[in-house]
């Protein structure tokens, strides 16, 4: 079989860095029949100090048929990178980061500059290109995107969009001419039966998942909840990127009027979000951008409505009775979705949980994305039309 090397900065059984780990875990499980599928990831955990206690840190680890290669600090470097390589021999190279310096730069130029090993290197940007994304820490990621284009490495690689504004976003920054492929990203494929929660007219429990940090938008979440009326409950699920943030987040919770109560969670394992979605009436993030969104779709998949920016792929859901896609320039706007989320009866919230679990389940029967990333993986480069 042929074989593949993913390169990915957390994989499981890490969960802290949210959709990156679940895009590479349900495909590597999805196509670990077909492929020889390796994984090289750090030890620990998104914000950890420690390695995780279940693996054996700079050896390969075995989940199921897939190989794992936990990598410690200590040989976090060039040398460890090229050398693995080398021994795997992979026939592609699958990066899962636009500006990871030990997981994608370093992988790039252990390639690049090695004539002993030739694999395609397809690169996904996961949605790092995003002008939302690009807003933040903009000087740095400026600089390696020139530094980038200047040594033509654009010319060297595939591009991996995973929707349509991906798409866009590598053809406004590396140009016209960029080799890149369009599939989908791959969603959680295992749905629990339906349960309805109770739900009183005039009051609303809401759940925020994701980490904490200025893209994902969680002040403004808090700022517009200040506007509401109606009786709202947040759960805050995350975990905490940025400390200076998350303490104008903790100010912004201090000034909330009475009808609005907060509690905070902290990180919780991808196994135990499925109850807590299904506790809650409504998901909500006023995300900068998504290229896919995992934590989105996980809660349709949960039979529960959404209330997000349109600065994902999950769009016109008005139309579908599963949630609002609201423009972040128009607050208000999610003010009045959630009031006439509160206002929702028991039968009108069970009509949207039932449209949600029936929308997410249509998008995992229809599908054909282990086909399609083989030929990702396989094949050569197709050049998308306009």
């Amino acid at each position: 079989m042929k074989r593949l090397l993913i390169f990915v900065d957390w994989f499981l059984p890490g969960y802290k860095a949210g959709g990156q780990v679940q895009s590479c875990a349900n495909l590597a499980f999805a196509i670990q029949d077909e492929m020889e599928v390796y994984v090289v990831t750090s030890d620990r955990d998104l914000g950890d100090t420690e390695a995780y206690p279940s693996v054996i840190t700079d050896a390969w680890n075995n989940l199921e048929k897939i190989r794992v290669r936990y990598i410690s600090p200590a040989n976090l470097n060039y040398t460890t990178i090229r050398a693995i390589i080398a021994v795997v021999k992979p026939d592609c190279i699958y990066l899962n980061s636009m500006f990871s310096v030990h997981f994608t730069i370093m992988a790039l130029v252990a390639c690049i500059y090695n004539k002993e090993v030739s694999p395609k290197i397809v690169l996904a940007p996961r949605g790092m290109l995003h002008q939302g994304a690009l807003q933040f820490k903009r000087i740095k990621k400026q600089f390696f995107l020139k530094s980038f284009r200047a040594l033509q490495m654009q010319k060297r690689i595939i591009f991996h969009a995973t929707d349509h504004k991906e798409k866009e976003d590598i053809r406004k920054i590396f140009g016209r001419k960029a080799m890149l492929q369009y599939v989908n990203d791959f969603p959680a494929s295992r749905q629990h039966p339906l349960e309805h929660t109770v739900k009183q007219t005039g009051s609303l429990k809401c759940i925020f998942v994701s980490r904490i940090s200025p893209k994902k938008n969680l002040l403004l979440l808090l700022d517009i909840l200040k506007e509401v009326k109606a009786s709202v409950a947040l759960t805050i699920v995350g975990p905490v990127e940025e400390e200076i943030y998350w303490n104008q987040c903790k100010q912004a919770i201090k000034t909330l009027p009475g009808n609005i109560t907060v509690e905070y969670l902290g990180a919780v394992a991808n196994a135990d979000l499925h109850r807590l979605y299904q506790q809650h009436h409504l998901f909500t993030l006023f995300t900068h951008g998504e290229n896919f969104g995992h934590v989105i779709f996980e809660s349709l998949l949960s039979g529960r409505p959404v209330l997000i920016s349109d600065q994902t792929p999950w769009l016109q859901l008005q139309q579908k009775n599963i949630g609002w896609d609201l423009s972040l320039k128009t607050p208000q706007a999610f003010v009045q979705a959630l009031e006439e989320a509160a206002a929702w009866n028991q039968q009108q919230f069970e009509a949207y949980c039932n449209a949600s679990w029936q929308f997410a389940n249509q998008y995992i029967q229809k599908g054909s994305l282990k086909k399609d990333y083989l030929q990702l993986f396989a094949a050569g480069a197709v050049e998308l039309s306009s």
